[in-house]
């Protein structure tokens, strides 16, 4: 399944879709910035497209329709989340390896979100949306609220933003263990961390578990994976987790470097 299919907008031929297209003119009578849009097959390359702030009213045009608070059309509600699926759907691969049922649990608080919107809500509508699904998602999962540094720099993405054209499509993506060996050979290569760090926090990956995420480093550097490290080293825990913050610290530092040059 998947989150598409558990909302039942797994494609446009979806009866509220359908709806929604007969409706669209009425509405964006009422609603300007939704005056402009091509029919629901060219939407999200339209979308994608426009500035951040026409992207941000249609949003709020269709959230203010789709929401209970507002004039309650299913089929609007339904558009938005069918635009807002680019990003669930990273939610939802986000927190795969916790829940069996991630596509159930993110497709259930996706539309709750977009059924509840707030009349309010007019800054960045669709990353603040998402964040909470993610946020209700993983306190639903019995996850705390991330407190830890590499949570705090996770940011969830406006899926018609620019950058999202860079993720890979669902199912060609490369593997965590890919993704981090390639970031790691990469600082070795060029002296970020030496060839010990890369082996230690490599190490310390493969001692990881799901349940550990939100503790130190996002579960990377963690007592218990410091303790078997320790012992396979010959070394103390302490002085494990030590060498593997200095490492980190120091790929956090050639990331913020990059990130500005």
């Amino acid at each position: 399944m998947s989150v598409a299919t558990q909302l039942g907008l797994q494609s446009l031929d979806a009866d509220l879709l359908q709806v929604a297209s007969e409706r669209w003119g009425e509405w964006a009578r009422a609603h300007p910035p939704l005056a402009a849009a091509p029919p629901l097959e060219g939407f999200h390359g339209w979308m994608r497209g426009l500035d951040f702030v026409p992207r941000n009213d249609v949003v709020c045009a269709l959230g203010r329709l789709g929401s209970r608070a507002g004039a309650d059309e299913l089929p609007a509600a339904a558009v938005l989340a069918w635009a807002l699926l680019p990003g669930a759907v990273n939610v939802a691969r986000s927190l795969r390896h916790v829940s069996p049922t991630i596509d159930e649990l993110v497709a259930a608080q996706l539309w709750i979100e977009v059924r509840t919107l707030p009349l309010t809500a007019t800054h960045k509508v669709a990353a603040n949306l998402l964040a909470r699904v993610r946020l209700a998602v993983r306190r639903d999962l019995g996850l705390t609220t991330p407190t830890d540094r590499t949570w705090a720099s996770a940011s969830v993405l406006d899926p018609f933003d620019p950058a999202w054209s860079a993720l890979p499509a669902p199912g060609r993506e490369p593997t965590p263990e890919r993704e981090l060996r390639a970031v790691l050979d990469a600082a070795t290569a060029h002296g970020v961390i030496s060839d010990g760090d890369r082996m230690l926090l490599l190490g310390l990956a493969a001692q990881s578990r799901p349940g550990d995420c939100t503790r130190g480093r996002a579960g990377l550097v963690t007592r218990r994976a410091g303790r078997v490290l320790a012992d396979q080293l010959h070394l103390s825990d302490r002085q494990v987790r030590r060498r593997a913050g200095r490492a980190l610290d120091a790929l956090a530092g050639a990331a913020a470097q990059v990130r500005s040059s």
